[in-house]
């Protein structure tokens, strides 16, 4: 099982460290391992399968969690998020994000 962790933000002045602060504190609780974290800075409104989080997916395999600070850093589109979520869902991730206290395996 791998941990892993998205985080992107749109411009070179957003700060990413709150975030990961938060991931790390929720990945202690729930025993989640060592946590790899995943940076972009791109629009939420570019395809996600053309971002470093279509690769990320790519990689990743059942047992696996990654973990957003929120469903928008996914992408912008309620489309994309959805099929973000059905993704995680069929190839067996779990899927956390915090703002919302969301995951796919409930």
């Amino acid at each position: 099982m791998a941990t892993k962790a998205f985080l992107r933000v749109s411009t070179l002045e957003q700060d990413t460290e709150k975030n990961k602060i938060d991931i790390l504190q929720f990945a202690n609780q729930h025993r989640l391992g060592n946590v790899e974290f995943v940076e972009e800075h791109v629009s939420g409104t570019k395809d996600y399968k053309k971002r470093k989080l279509g690769a990320l997916l790519d990689s990743m395999t059942s047992g696996d969690v990654l973990i957003v600070p929120e469903l928008s850093r996914i992408a912008r589109s309620i489309t994309q998020i959805l099929e973000v979520i059905k993704v995680t869902k069929d190839k067996g991730i779990t899927l956390y994000s915090l703002k919302e206290n969301f995951n796919n395996s409930e």
